[in-house]
């Protein structure tokens, strides 16, 4: 088999939503005021979650890629400021935004291979990710991360799980 895909979302998992500066502070963010410049939009970032990730990726030999509507934009400015290599980036087409979305890009993207997918939207586009499901012969855990939150313990432990039984 081949090896495991690790695919991570950007807003509302390593960017959470409504994150204040004192709560993100408690929770180990730091807002990015180069990214409030160029993008007019505030963001927190964790650094530990690039750690997490690339402990992930080493400890059960898999790929991590991108699966963000950022697209190219994750290896420019994420990436940097979670401590993240440059990583592959599944390109996501902005027309599925309220339609198919992300589902046959990383149906076609990821198969043949087991996969691991961090989002905070999976929940949001049931129909399609049950289809989605059903079309996948190959292991796959959708990981649903809170989006006023972001990437945990939790998701990171149900992650390990999964990776573990390959």
């Amino acid at each position: 088999m081949e090896p495991a895909l690790i695919a991570v979302d950007i807003d509302g998992v390593l960017n959470p939503y409504n994150m204040s500066r004192s709560r993100g502070q408690k929770l180990g963010y730091r807002p990015s005021k180069r990214l409030r410049q160029e993008r007019m939009m505030r963001t927190f970032w964790n650094r530990t979650h690039g750690a997490e990730l690339r402990r992930l990726s080493r400890e059960y030999d898999a790929e991590l890629v991108w699966a963000t509507y950022w697209n190219g934009l994750a290896n420019e400015y994420a990436r940097l400021e979670v401590g993240l290599p440059e990583l592959p980036v599944v390109e996501l087409d902005l027309t599925t935004l309220t339609t198919d979305w992300k589902y046959p890009t990383m149906l076609a993207y990821a198969a043949g291979r087991p996969l691991v997918w961090f989002d905070d939207e999976h929940v949001d586009h049931g129909r399609g990710r049950d289809e989605f499901l059903a079309a996948r012969t190959e292991p796959t855990a959708l990981i649903d991360v809170p989006p006023v939150e972001g990437l945990g313990e939790p998701q990171i432990a149900a992650a390990e799980r999964f990776l573990g039984l390959l």
